[in-house]
């Protein structure tokens, strides 16, 4: 059975597989690479995962749910239609939906998969991530940070044998990732990592979209779910389209009046460089903990979709005073690397010897009593340092005859303990004994996959040891699998037909009446789905909507 890889993406997720020398990205049922992660409720019930979740989203918003991504670990539940899902288990719809288009491709069965995450993602974040893929049905033994992934496929891709330090800036749709790694001879090491899980794509979305409602003196609270969510999806549209243009003219049509707005790369760049500045601010840290200057960094490798914004490379080049390479491939990287640790683990020829190190992104450690009446941190295991490790402390009690201690497990920087986040608590008994023989080891010990143990122990021997799954966690009760699903071969058909409907209530009376033609067209070839006449009617209708999307895209009604 084949162990895939998955990238599993704030907007987009991705699955690759290494075989015959080769990393392959595999392509779903409408021949594109990437599964949005979008989970939808249509109207007779059936979950929709991936595409025509996506394209439902701007006219059922309530019954869509997007970037759950940016919430994992948390015990919040969001709902879609009459249902309430853990992120996790919106996350498992779509992990599902990548075991089995993988399954279909390779034609075999897939029981185990290496996922990707942030890797400022949290002992919370991780554990969760991992609890989606055994809802989905699958084994994850290994969690690769998406920073690490993305410069292992570098490194390959490139083939240099000599040195190289390479910071990776991993910019995707929702957060914002920023390695130091160090590649010499066969070891890719991780130097040092930062981010910031609240940045990203989405960002940049709704700054263009509150600039716009502000420059049309429309008022946002008045604004219902269906036109905000109208405003948003355009405003991404613009974002993508200004990645190769200098100057984009956004349209949106509210309450059949049309809303206009001309948005250059200087506009962009004006209402947006609290972003820029959030990235700089994160690309300092990671330089500062890795003791080195820009100077000494040999190669930038951007990555994620927000990288390939020409605002964000000019940034980047003004930065570091250099070019950046920004390669064809900016939002695969890191499901190739996935690809090429799958390669290493599998010991495939020509990926022996490969080792690929990681770190960990947050300091840990306990409360103790400081001068003041606030408890202080005290870090056992620093940030940054090279996993797996394992780091222990000895602490006694504060005061005479105390009966036991409560150790309270937190991951942070700051200097009081309270203002860190909170793992837990561990709790060990002390014997009545003198003062000087009441010691308790403390060892934390903390994986690969970033995954934390605690164990404590008294003088007496006695030891306690729990894994720390982050607080406030809650079990799944749910069997995804018992959901009714929209079936495999209508997901082309639907996803078009949501994508008509969508153009059809933006369209003007002219064009509406090509779409409902369009509209019909598809309708007739969903019932007779399979047939050769229908495959060049979807085809047809395709070439039609790309067009028009361009034509509609393409015109500017002030020249």
């Amino acid at each position: 059975m084949a162990i895939i890889g998955i990238d599993l993406g704030t907007t987009n997720s991705l699955v690759s597989v290494y075989r015959n020398g080769n990393v392959e990205i595999i392509k779903n049922i409408l021949e594109e690479n990437y599964i949005p992660s979008a989970v939808a409720i249509d109207e007779d019930e059936r979950i929709l995962v991936g595409k025509p979740a996506r394209e439902r989203i701007y006219r059922y918003p309530e019954d869509c749910a997007i970037e759950f991504k940016r919430q994992m670990g948390s015990i919040d539940r969001i709902t879609i239609g009459n249902k309430h899902y853990l992120p996790e288990e919106l996350s498992a719809f779509v992990l599902k939906k990548c075991k089995e288009e993988a399954e279909i491709y390779l034609n075999e069965e897939v029981t185990e998969a290496v996922i990707s995450v942030p890797a400022y993602f949290d002992n919370q974040q991780r554990e969760a991530t991992k609890r989606a893929a055994k809802i989905a049905g699958l084994v994850c033994n290994r969690i690769i940070n998406e920073p690490s992934a993305a410069a292992l496929a570098h490194r390959m891709k490139m083939g240099i044998e000599e040195e190289q330090y390479i910071i990776v800036i991993d910019f995707g749709g929702g957060t914002l990732d920023v390695s130091l790694v160090d590649c010499f001879e066969n070891i890719v090491e991780i130097a040092a990592v930062s981010g910031n899980n609240k940045l990203g794509g989405k960002n940049f979305d709704e700054q263009i979209a509150k600039e716009f409602i502000r420059e049309n003196q429309l008022e946002e609270e008045s604004l219902s779910p269906e036109e905000y969510s109208l405003i948003i999806r355009k405003a991404e549209e613009t974002k993508i389209a200004l990645g190769g243009n200098e100057q984009v003219t956004m349209r949106c049509k509210l309450k059949d009046k049309l809303y206009t707005m001309v948005i250059t790369q200087e506009k962009l760049l004006s209402i947006t460089g609290n972003l820029l500045a959030a990235l700089k601010e994160v690309m300092v840290r990671v330089i500062r903990d890795a003791g080195c200057t820009i100077d000494e960094i040999t190669d930038i490798l951007p990555a994620g979709g927000c990288c390939r914004l020409q605002i964000v490379q000019n940034y980047l080049k003004e930065l570091f005073k250099r070019e950046i390479a920004v390669s064809d491939d900016i939002q695969e990287l890191v499901v190739k690397g996935l690809g090429y640790y799958i390669g290493i683990m599998e010991q495939k020829e020509g990926m022996k010897g490969i080792l690929v190190t990681d770190v960990c992104p947050f300091s840990l450690g306990v409360n103790t009593a400081g001068v003041s009446i606030n408890d202080v941190m005290s870090i056992i295991i620093p940030r940054n340092s090279t996993l797996p490790k394992q780091a222990s402390k000895e602490y006694v009690p504060v005061s005479e005859g105390q009966k036991e201690i409560v150790f309270s497990i937190y991951q942070g920087e700051n200097y009081y303990a309270e203002e860190n986040k909170k793992l837990g608590e561990m709790r060990i008994e002390l014997s009545p004994k003198t003062e000087e023989s009441q010691k308790v080891l403390t060892t934390f010990s903390y994986d690969i996959n970033g995954i934390l143990c605690v164990e404590v122990k008294n003088s007496q021997g006695i030891k306690k040891k729990k894994q720390f799954l982050g607080t406030g966690n809650v079990s799944s009760n749910k069997n995804i699998f018992e959901e009714k699903y929209l079936p495999r071969e209508l997901e082309e058909y639907t996803a078009i037909h949501e994508r008509l409907q969508n153009l059809f209530a933006e369209a003007n009376e002219w064009n509406r009446e090509s779409i409902l033609k369009w509209l019909m067209s598809i309708e007739y070839a969903k019932e007779y789905e399979g047939y050769v006449e229908n495959i060049k009617i979807l085809r047809n209708v395709k070439r039609c909507i790309r067009e028009y999307e361009e034509y509609i895209n393409g015109e500017d009604i002030f020249s």
